[in-house]
């Protein structure tokens, strides 16, 4: 069906003769690239719901007490966003609270957590390329992680948003008092690995 799909749009195209022919190109490009990343989801979501979601007390054993000299004020475990998808979030501040970060981790896992969380995969596979005289969000690949960065300026605050471990978590860093490689840096003190 796909197959056949394919080779109707590919002779619509070269059937065209007039000026809108690289537009209509373009389009079956694109709903072509949107029905593939589909069947990807839908086998993303089916390899995720057979995990079973981290526990409370193994998220809460892997946070770390310290980053980057901050210590952890705050944390909580526990369901995100509705029941049975399992997370973490977690505030670190210096004493006069000019540097502080906030992570937020969800677990993909299970079928709830897979279902809730599919439009994920299809954000991270977009372009974002934005700007302005304050601020700026655009896709970016560092140490082979596809992400989301977004700085502004005054406030010197980065956040950054992902994938990780084999696109298991989504991860949110928010970095007050830190530009986009300084907050880079604080993500590689998080193990993402050591989360199963």
């Amino acid at each position: 069906m796909k197959f056949t799909l394919i080779l109707f749009c590919i002779f619509f195209v070269s059937s065209c003769k007039n000026d809108k022919t690289s537009t209509d190109l373009k389009n079956v490009k694109n709903t072509i690239k949107a029905a593939t990343k589909m069947e990807e989801m839908k086998e993303e979501v089916a390899d995720l719901s057979k995990i079973t979601p981290i526990s409370k007390e193994d998220f809460k054993a892997w946070l770390p007490d310290e980053i980057d000299g901050l210590k952890r004020t705050k944390y909580t475990a526990g369901n995100a966003m509705m029941v049975n998808i399992s997370s973490i979030e977690a505030t670190y501040q210096n004493e006069d609270r000019s540097k502080e970060i906030k992570l937020n981790v969800i677990d993909r896992a299970g079928e709830m957590g897979a279902a809730s969380t599919m439009g994920l995969t299809m954000m991270f596979s977009m372009n974002f390329d934005e700007e302005t005289n304050e601020s700026y969000k655009r896709t970016v690949t560092k140490n082979g992680i596809r992400a989301v960065e977004e700085y502004h300026t005054l406030q010197n605050r980065t956040e950054l948003q992902m994938l990780q471990n084999s696109d298991r978590f989504y991860v949110n860093l928010n970095a007050k008092g830190y530009n986009p490689e300084e907050s880079w840096a604080v993500l590689k003190n998080f193990n993402f690995k050591g989360l199963k």
